[in-house]
């Protein structure tokens, strides 16, 4: 539902990207041949990497063809290699380390065990490391193991150690197709994975033997030596009571630090898990949970390299009569619905540049509401390739196309107009073809009765709020800004009686705020700042906006003093060749003699 028209967008661009190169290529088991998936990749001296996909396949953007290119997997023997090398081989082959199990596996007493990932919790409980990092999102989803979605994010992760607070949004895209005539979104699903906390448990996930002080630990797990090489321990862990409210899994610890290097949790038929469903009359159960979190280095300190993770659930689904729905669109359904994913953790201590945009951090439809608002940014995607689809994933997003939808593919229209349909809309971006008009039907923008009007003081039954968004990234060495007018309907509200010479005064408000963005559009064309002045600009934009409003409004007293808003009017024509005035008197003639 809108609530209030828009089209186009207007968009600015102040530098030309540069292409960087980048090389791709394909990491394998050296006996098997088989693909290694999420392989750690790094540039040697850097913090500058990427990880493999399920096909074993990587991109790595670089700036030396002399650069050593660093591959590492947990149970391989570390690769070293320069990117010419890398050029001439077809794919890079690791080697299987040799495994022992040497007399801590014979002794009776496993007690070492319980010691050893005691002292991990306490490695993860001292690390408090706060740091910043990009990260890349991606979930898919099947129904019937029929494709019903695929999600794309960028985001900027907040870290407390190896904890993630915070995940801020930068860029997304997806592709979505009906199931049983509905959508299955899958609505914060990656803040739901990073609430897992591996020294603490919160309430959201099974128990793990990490949260646990040692006592505690050997009542509700069994501990297991793996195996073991010079560096880790690998151990096995199952609880004693397999109830559903602890994982099973795998642990790697090493041997000097204690640090984890990696761990799996697997758990079937949980009632504790973070899912939730979209509506009260909804339920979720049958829920079952893979999750495997790698971890790395930065500096001296231990962070979250990816988690890959798998969930199976039951999703009873209810749109009936009593939700207000047509009987002959009623339905009640069952869906068997599986997911996996990856949330890879890169480019430490450089995150992206979030969108200046003010916008409520409860959204109920989390990333899905915010890729209707937050433009589809075509340079941003043709530079960030962090990780290369699959083909299979390709093929899905091929059949999703023919039965559903693509959000932000290569959009050609305003942000938010393709999801129209699907999500509800606060935000309407400036176009000189369109104008904007308040919707009488939605509550913020209801006008009141005589009696409510007469009690209250004017200047306090509205207030109109635009904003300028900017969106800028660091693209080359080089900062690539677009900024768009725009409208927003979610903190504004007008409760006194409508009509089109009021459409006017606030279509003249908003031309004054996409003058004020042209202006800043220029000084970034032609001083071309930095990213800190960038801020501030824009930081002095928003106040000027909002001043503007403040003597605007003052002075037009919403149409009562004529000649202030003669004067606006001409501003705006002046400036964008836009007569408001002109169109609202257009209309009420053409409306007269219909």
């Amino acid at each position: 539902m809108r609530h209030i028209i828009y089209i186009l967008l207007f968009v600015f661009i102040n530098t030309s990207a540069q292409q960087t190169e980048k090389f791709s290529g394909k990491v394998v088991d050296k006996e098997t041949k088989q693909p290694l998936a999420f392989c750690n990749i790094r540039i040697s001296g850097t913090n500058t990497g990427t990880i493999t996909n399920e096909q074993g396949v990587f991109v790595l953007h670089y700036y030396n063809p002399s650069d050593i290119i660093e591959f590492s997997y947990i149970g391989y023997k570390q690769k070293r290699l320069n990117v010419n090398t890398i050029l001439q081989k077809s794919q890079i082959e690791l080697e299987k380390e040799i495994s022992t199990l040497n007399e801590f596996s014979v002794v009776a007493d496993d007690d070492f065990l319980y010691e050893i990932v005691t002292k991990c919790r306490r490695t993860i409980l001292s690390n408090r490391a706060q740091l910043q990092s990009k990260v890349y999102y991606r979930v898919e989803s099947y129904s019937s193991k029929t494709p019903i979605e695929l999600l794309e994010c960028y985001y900027n992760a907040q870290l407390d150690g190896l904890t993630t607070n915070d995940l801020i949004y930068k860029n997304g895209r997806t592709a979505q197709a009906p199931s049983d005539g509905n959508y299955f979104n899958t609505y914060n699903t990656s803040q739901a994975l990073t609430q897992l906390n591996l020294a603490n448990d919160n309430g959201y996930f099974p128990k793990l033997p990490t949260q646990l002080p040692k006592r505690k630990m050997r009542t509700f797990f069994k501990l297991f030596l793996a195996n073991q090489n010079q560096e880790s321990f690998c151990i096995e862990y199952s609880p004693i009571v397999n109830d559903g409210t602890y994982f099973s899994g795998k642990l790697w610890i090493q041997k000097k630090t204690w640090q984890l290097l990696k761990i799996e949790m697997e758990v079937s038929l949980t009632k504790t898990h973070p899912f939730l469903p979209q509506h009260q009359t909804d339920r979720v159960f049958d829920v079952s949970i893979k999750i495997i979190q790698q971890f790395t280095t930065y500096g001296e300190v231990s962070v979250p390299d990816y988690t890959s993770f798998q969930y199976q659930l039951k999703y009873h689904s209810v749109r009936d009569s009593n939700m207000s729905i047509p009987q002959e669109l009623s339905r009640i359904v069952t869906r068997s619905i599986s997911s996996k994913g990856i949330i890879e953790y890169y480019d430490y201590g450089k995150p992206f540049l979030i969108p200046f945009f003010d916008y409520p951090s409860n959204l109920y439809y989390g990333d899905y509401y915010k890729m209707t608002f937050i433009p589809y940014d075509s340079i941003f995607w043709a530079y960030n390739t962090q990780m290369l689809l699959t083909s299979n994933h390709l093929h899905n997003i091929d059949l999703i196309k023919k039965n559903g939808k693509l959000i932000n593919h290569n959009p050609t229209h305003a942000p938010g107009y393709e999801n129209k349909s699907r999500f509800e809309f606060h935000y309407s971006f400036w176009s000189p073809d369109k104008r904007v008009f308040l919707k009488r039907d939605i509550m913020q923008f209801e006008p009141y009765n005589d009696k409510i009007i007469n009690q209250s003081i004017r200047s306090e039954l509205y207030q109109i709020k635009v904003q300028i968004l900017l969106n800028a990234s660091n693209i080359s060495d080089s900062i690539i800004c677009q900024t768009y007018t725009v409208f927003d309907t979610y903190n504004s509200f007008f409760h006194l009686p409508h009509d089109l010479h009021i459409y006017g005064i606030l279509n003249i408000y908003f031309d004054l705020c996409e003058i004020e963005r042209r202006r800043l559009d220029s000084i970034i064309a032609t001083e071309k700042p930095s990213f800190t002045e960038i801020s501030r600009l824009h930081q002095i934009s928003t106040q000027k906006i909002e001043q503007l409003g403040e003597q605007f409004f003052k002075e037009v007293k919403l149409g009562e003093n004529r000649k202030a808003l003669e004067k606006w009017n001409k501003i705006v024509f002046t400036q964008i060749g836009i007569d408001n005035l002109a169109l609202v008197e257009a209309t009420i003639k053409y409306q007269e003699n219909r």
